[in-house]
């Protein structure tokens, strides 16, 4: 009974505003309202402002994967 939430975006403009906190705030609520009883999500790891804003929301790292790539 888990929720998966995926790109979250906040164009540069915008950010710095509580913007992204708000909406992934407001969707924590709406899984909890729906009996939800997680809520998983992916960043890079390289995506330092991102990794601060879901630990302060109360997020937890429970694995870590490397993606390849192979540019054509």
């Amino acid at each position: 009974k888990a929720g998966i939430t995926e790109y979250i975006f906040v164009g540069s403009k915008w950010r710095g505003r509580g913007i992204a906190a708000h909406l992934i705030s407001q969707s924590l609520r709406f899984l909890r309202e729906r009996g939800r009883d997680a809520a998983y999500l992916e960043v890079k790891a390289s995506n330092e402002n991102a990794l601060a804003l879901y630990r302060r929301l109360g997020y937890q790292v429970i694995s870590e994967t490397r993606l390849y790539v192979l540019e054509l």
